[in-house]
């Protein structure tokens, strides 16, 4: 029985809350596992075809569980996972020297953690990027799996920024699913007269529920080697707003695509 439960909260997990009850009210319905496949297109198209299958072998062990039962544990499954991710968790990511206080973590790894969380959407912000090989691939397998990844970067000096070498050729061929954008040339202008500001900023956020905000750039020296410090939010509304915030920027017209 453990088995069947096991199943419904790893699915519970896995779907967004309004797909959650889609799926919960074609499930009441049926008459029993063997009527599964009915509903198959409720999941939606990018969910884990295990989580379908270890759903309805573990029903159908458990036959004398209804439909209406699995449909009731899968909404109280959702409601559960959505309270323990809206309680606000924050940890400290030092890169660099070690102390008895904080412990080390590789920038890379909170990095890579925010970008595989992702179900639905994931915006990353940098300056610069060099190599980051790892993070690009993530990213990749985000864009494969049906998450709208978004990622905000600093131009050359060519195109008008202040890099030496601009990430968005970069990005175009490394990440193509990408949307990419840049901080509007007319508005750096305009809110800095006689200034040349930058996109210094570096986050990512996923699913406006999960954020890493870091001094680090996307590069070798930042992942591997470099004094860095970041802060990786679960839950609460940082995560929410600082999402928010991004997609204001674009909707106004501050950021422009790259």
């Amino acid at each position: 029985m453990s088995d069947l439960w096991d199943a419904i909260g790893s699915l519970a997990s896995e779907l967004h809350p309004d797909r959650v009850d889609a799926v919960a009210e074609s499930i009441a319905v049926l008459d029993g596992p063997g009527s599964l496949p009915k509903v198959h297109q409720a999941f939606g198209p990018n969910i884990d075809e295990t989580l379908i299958g270890q759903l309805k072998e573990s029903w159908a062990e458990a036959p004398t569980i209804s439909s209406a039962e699995i449909a009731s544990a899968l909404k109280a499954s959702c409601r559960t996972a959505n309270l323990v991710r809206n309680d606000e968790s924050v940890q400290l990511v030092w890169t660099g020297p070690e102390s008895l206080f904080v412990p080390t973590r590789q920038t890379q790894s909170a990095i890579l953690e925010v970008i595989d969380s992702a179900k639905e959407d994931v915006f990353l912000v940098s300056y610069a990027i060099s190599g980051a090989d790892s993070i690009l691939e993530s990213l990749n397998k985000a864009a494969g799996r049906g998450v709208n990844v978004s990622i905000l970067l600093e131009p050359s000096r060519d195109e008008g920024g202040n890099v030496d070498v601009g990430g968005i050729e970069t990005m175009k061929s490394a990440v193509p699913a990408a949307k990419l954008y840049v901080w509007s040339a007319s508005e750096r202008s305009a809110s800095n007269p006689g200034r040349k500001p930058s996109v210094h900023a570096k986050c990512t956020v996923a699913d406006r529920e999960y954020a890493f905000i870091t001094s680090a750039n996307l590069t070798d020296a930042a992942m591997g080697w470099n004094m860095e410090l970041g802060v990786l939010i679960r839950g609460g509304s940082v995560p929410a707003t600082l999402r928010d915030h991004l997609q204001s920027l674009i909707d106004t017209k501050v950021l422009g695509r790259g």
